[in-house]
């Protein structure tokens, strides 16, 4: 039988092994997945600004959105290209958003993070995933919008481990009662909202995100993940209302605020229980 704890303990540390008993070689493969995560970041970001112009996130290469120049080694460099370029293209006449930076560093940190904690195959199955929920969070932070193909995507990858990989921590069916449960816990209060308000309270890309959380994790996790982001978003908007940067009818990207808890899910897990 699946409980939390089997859940949970996808993300613990191997038993026995701490900070201090880090050798020389595995400290240089976690330097790499560390530069490797700074990679996923950085297609991350570009992916992410391409769908929102509704372009390729693969093709054609990268170029200045200012003067249509094709990027350089320097500008498309994970991690430090934004540093050297003090965070503007290399015509000077186009400013890089911080977020950039900041998504490379703390996709590297989570990959880091995941190379240390989880064994490879899982690894593997959660960098695709991360990618795949940290361009909705752009994407979501940016316009609004998140791309129900890609969701789809990390659905069928999510039910394909957990149908396929053995000692996955959720078993199949688990994986898919999460996403009937994600996806319609999200539609359900849609629903419930247009009919007392007369409007949509979610977007249909929150409905193929949380199916997509839900067949990661599984029925229970997708309930506290929806909770905690409902939690979150709440707090943002009251954030807001007393800053005088919204009101009570303001639109927030709730698909971002369940990308990020979806990201610190196991993290907390790991610290809390």
């Amino acid at each position: 039988m699946v409980t939390p704890a089997s859940l949970v303990s996808l993300w613990y540390v191997p038993e026995g092994l701490m900070l201090g008993d880090l050798t020389p070689f595995l400290g240089i493969a976690l330097g790499f997945c560390f530069l490797l995560g700074g990679c996923f970041g950085s297609f991350a970001n570009a992916a992410a600004m391409r769908l929102v112009r509704d372009e390729s996130p693969i093709l054609p290469p990268s170029r200045c959105r200012f003067c249509d120049k094709p990027l350089g080694w320097r500008e498309n460099m994970p991690l430090f290209g934004w540093l050297f370029l003090r965070g503007r293209c290399a015509c000077a006449k186009f400013t890089l958003p911080k977020r950039y930076v900041m998504v490379e560093w703390g996709f590297a940190l989570l990959t880091a993070w995941l190379a240390y904690a989880v064994p490879l195959i899982i690894f593997a199955v959660f960098c695709v995933l991360n990618i795949i929920i940290v361009i909705a969070l752009l994407t979501d932070s940016e316009a609004m919008v998140l791309h129900p193909p890609s969701l789809l995507l990390g659905t069928l990858i999510a039910l394909a481990a957990a149908a396929l990989i053995p000692h996955w921590p959720i078993h199949f069916a688990n994986a898919l009662l999460g996403m009937v449960i994600g996806g319609g816990m999200i539609f359900l209060t849609n629903a419930l909202y247009r009919l007392t308000r007369g409007r949509n309270g979610f977007g249909a890309g929150d409905i193929w995100l949380l199916g997509m959380i839900g067949a990661c994790y599984g029925a229970s996790s997708a309930v506290l993940i929806f909770f905690g982001a409902s939690f979150v978003g709440a707090a943002t908007g009251i954030t807001l209302i007393l800053a005088k940067k919204g009101k009570l009818s303001s639109k927030l990207p709730f698909g971002l605020f369940l990308s990020v808890v979806f990201l610190l899910y196991p993290v907390l897990n790991m610290l809390l229980i």
